[in-house]
Parts: structure tokens; sequence; C-alpha cells
């Protein structure tokens, strides 16, 4: 059996290496032709089934994120139905008020939620200082993640909104009412910078806190 020279050697070309196969027998050379091209369309065959499969696997976590959504929608507005049902029930319920009562911002407010009451009387109670989530969380009993879970399972709002909320109907009686200073009301309904309450002002009412105050007195000056 004779002997076939074969020889490797590499290459460097645009910083990368490459290696080639070659011999001087030219039916040597013919064989490695056709093995490499063998090689070459098993490879291609091969990243063509992987990259289907990766399109198939991207496919279904497509479907089971859109699916997710939709599903998370729907309790939303199922969440948001069951709240207006509620409030609808109660105003057919209770009887209405008289010429002397009135209700309190938070009455009109707060949901009237027998599972949240403590919640709401927390927030009621202390909105004027520094709370947060963990505060509230602390005082019902419930860890944070499942004071948050359940208050926007039975209100479709969190629990920071409420507390926003309510400092947001404080702050605009006291715009409307008091000559205070943005500042002094900041502080009056729980803000440590008056920072925070612009943006949280802006956020609600689309407008500046002075801004709001003198729209409301120039309507208040026409009637």
């Amino acid at each position: 059996m004779l002997s076939v020279e074969i020889i490797i050697s590499y290459l460097n070309y645009d910083g990368k290496e490459y290696g080639c196969i070659w011999s001087r027998d030219i039916t040597a050379r013919k064989q490695l032709e056709i093995a490499l091209k063998k090689a070459h369309q098993l490879l291609e065959c091969r990243f063509e089934e992987r990259t289907a499969q990766l399109k198939e696997v991207n496919e279904q976590l497509c479907r089971e994120i859109a699916e997710r959504q939709r599903a998370e929608v729907e309790l939303k507005k199922q969440v948001a139905l069951s709240h207006r049902c509620v409030v609808e029930l109660q105003q057919v319920s209770e009887p209405p008020l008289t010429e002397t009562e009135s209700p309190s911002a938070s009455q009109s407010l707060f949901p009237n939620c027998p599972q949240l009451s403590e919640v709401f009387n927390f927030i009621e109670n202390n909105y004027q200082q520094p709370i947060g989530l963990g505060d509230v969380a602390k005082a019902v009993g419930y860890s944070p993640a499942y004071l948050t879970d359940l208050v926007r399972r039975l209100t479709g709002q969190t629990v920071y909104r409420w507390i926003a909320e309510r400092r947001m109907t404080a702050a605009c009686s006291l715009l409307q009412e008091t000559d205070q200073t943005i500042d002094q009301i900041a502080k009056s309904v729980g803000y440590r910078y008056a920072v925070c309450f612009f943006r949280q002002f802006r956020q609600s009412f689309g407008m500046t806190p002075q801004v709001w105050r003198n729209a409301q007195r120039e309507s208040e000056a026409i009637d």
C-alpha cells in the first residue's frame, strides 16, 4: 500500500487562524475535498436543526408571555368589576346622607373593604408622617409582599398609591383653604422633601401645586 502525504498547515488572516489540509496526491486531494464537503453539509444540517429548535422555543415563550399578559389584563378587569359592584351595592344599601351630614375625605376616598379596614385606618391616621409600605405592613401584621398582593387584588391599586391619593386629597384642601407655602403643605401631608411632593402632585393632576391653587382661586373668583 502506498502512503499518501497529508499536509496540515495554519494561516492567520485578519486576526483569525484558519486550518488548511492538502496533499500533493490528486486522488487524496479529491477524497479530502469530498470528506470536507460532507462534513460541511453535516454541520449545516445540524445548524439548521438547532436554529429551528431555538425558534420553536422562542415562539413558545412568546405565546406563554402573551397568554400571561392576557390573563393579567382579565384579572384586573375582574377586580375592577368586583370593586365597582361592591361600591354600587354599598350605595344602594346605605341610607342617603342628610343635609347636615357630609362624608370625610377618607370615607369618600377609601373603599369600604372589611379585609383592609386596618390598612386604611392606619393610612388615615398616619399619612401626615413619612410612612411607606413597610410601615403599613408592620402595623397590620403582614409581610410587605403579601400586603401588596392583597391590596392590589381587592382594590386594583397598590398601598403606595392609596397613601399618595390620601396625601393629594389633603394637599388640595390645604392649597384651596389656606395660605400655607408649598413647602409647608408638603411637610404637612407627609413628604420629607418638597421635590417629591411636586413630582407626585404633577403626576396626579398634570400641573404644579401653585398652578393648581391659582386655577382654583380664579375659578372661585369667577363664580
